[in-house]
């Protein structure tokens, strides 16, 4: 019998015990549990980048995998902590659009915009309401059986998200950790119409210096202009080698617009860290 895959991505680092903490809890009620890291280096409260780098792992594991995702700057406030169950894995996280990314393909956008003042950096940003289709279902975990018994006000990813998804993991159906729920918040996600532009943050700094965009390669013109940081790069380049020394955009590995610096590392060359992945990229 295959042993359950769960995987981690939070903002907690490898410094602290905090993730070290959640592989306990997770442990403790399912011995049997794979657990696998995919990034605890999101930047703090990165809510944004978090949500891309969940999504660019978890589309490749095992469709039966659960994903824990805690990138949760409203952790004690009124937000609520969900599981979702799509046919591309299920997901376990606050409700702050964090796994937006990942469960893009199977919602429905709704009009309605929702921002939240409390939260931090990127999450202030507007986010959407979803509806999840039918061949998905949705729970807030609001069944504190299934949680720690004594549950902390700044630690929702060890008494609350690393329990559930252990309960999952053992077979436990996801109708019973929670309530349903039809409604998701997401990001919203770039797209244009012919002639028209396309505006996209950058949501990821790679360890190349790449700017990563959100912008997907669909929603580019065929003779496109970028602007980002008050630079002007004019053309899609085909790879990095192209325009070695200067500022060039590519289509990256996950089919979206990146700015990159031939052979060089351009967030250090533009001075941009990870505290400025709202830096926006609009494409002409």
């Amino acid at each position: 019998m295959n042993r359950p895959v769960i995987t981690l991505t939070t903002d907690f680092g490898t410094r602290d015990s905090y993730v070290g903490a959640m592989k306990g809890v997770i442990l403790s009620r399912c011995p049997r549990a794979n657990i696998v890291d995919i990034s605890h280096e999101i930047e703090p409260q990165a809510v944004l980048q978090g949500a891309y780098v969940l999504y660019t792992a978890t589309r490749h594991f095992p469709t039966d995998s659960i994903h824990v995702a805690v990138v949760d700057p409203g952790v004690g406030s009124d937000r609520k902590p969900v599981a979702v169950s799509t046919p591309s894995g299920t997901f376990v996280a606050p409700d702050n659009g964090l796994i937006s990314l990942a469960i893009r393909k199977h919602v429905e956008m709704l009009d309605t915009s929702h921002s939240d003042d409390g939260e931090a950096t990127d999450a202030q940003q507007v986010l959407m309401q979803a509806r999840l289709p039918r061949e998905c279902r949705g729970v807030v975990l609001d069944d504190p059986s299934f949680w720690l018994p004594d549950v902390s006000r700044t630690f929702h990813g060890r008494d609350i998200f690393a329990p559930v998804a252990a309960h999952l993991a053992t077979g436990v159906p996801i109708s019973k950790v929670g309530s349903p729920i039809e409604k998701l918040l997401v990001f919203p996600i770039p797209r244009s119409a012919e002639g028209e532009a396309a505006g996209g943050t950058v949501v990821h700094i790679d360890l190349y210096g790449n700017l990563i965009t959100d912008i997907p390669a669909d929603a580019v013109p065929d003779e496109p202009t970028f602007e980002v940081a008050g630079r002007r790069i004019v053309g899609l380049s085909r790879s990095y080698s192209e325009a070695v020394g200067d500022l060039l955009a590519i289509i990256g590995s996950e089919m979206t617009v990146e700015i990159a610096l031939g052979n060089g590392n351009v967030a250090q060359m533009l001075g941009a860290g990870q505290s400025h992945l709202k830096g926006m990229c609009t494409s002409i």
